[in-house]
């Protein structure tokens, strides 16, 4: 007979974006300095201190990450082996969230955002640094935000100026008077 060992949670990048399997976290065992310390320190303020997170891909390439949170930190190792025998539920609860709520938005005939539509103070932001050579992750830093938000606010300025990609959508801003290029 094979003895299990318990799951233990290991200090290592918090990603999920990459994986496809769950990820189980824990802010007590994760860095408490630089981005995910902050952005850790925030999530504490509204009880959210460890949990699970699924990383999905709708057809057409987005990232949708569907989070089942806790208050509960440290995680101590019985915990951790519950959550981590029903991970299988968690990956089939994820999906079907998905199915219900996220994929009629996204695969549906229409998308949420229509083609001539006023572009947002935010979506103009991104779009003039990005016209001043700033990738997302520059100005996901400048505003604050996730590159992943940006490449967010990118997908509603493509659909709403109707273009194919960030630099006809550069162009089509510059060439319609929605943001300036200084010199």
């Amino acid at each position: 007979m094979t003895t299990r060992r318990p799951f233990r949670f290991r200090r290592r990048k918090l990603n999920a974006r990459d994986r496809t399997a769950p990820l189980l976290w824990d802010s007590a065992a994760l860095p408490t300095s630089g981005r995910v310390g902050r952005f850790l320190g925030d999530a504490a303020v509204f009880g959210i201190r460890s949990g699970v997170a699924v990383s999905l891909r709708a057809p057409r390439g987005e990232r949708i990450v569907v989070t089942l949170d806790s208050a509960v930190s440290p995680v101590d190792p019985p915990r951790a082996a519950r959550i981590a025998r029903r991970l299988g539920t968690v990956l089939l609860l994820a999906t079907g969230f998905h199915d219900a709520f996220m994929a009629p938005t996204l695969d549906g005939p229409g998308s949420p955002v229509r083609p001539g539509q006023p572009l947002s103070r935010r979506e103009l932001e991104c779009l003039h640094m990005a016209a001043h050579g700033l990738t997302s992750l520059d100005i996901g830093d400048k505003l604050g935000v996730a590159g992943r938000t940006v490449h967010f606010h990118f997908h509603n300025v493509i659909a709403k100026l109707g273009v194919l990609n960030r630099q006809e959508a550069i162009a089509r801003a510059i060439a319609c008077g929605l943001i300036r290029i200084e010199t």
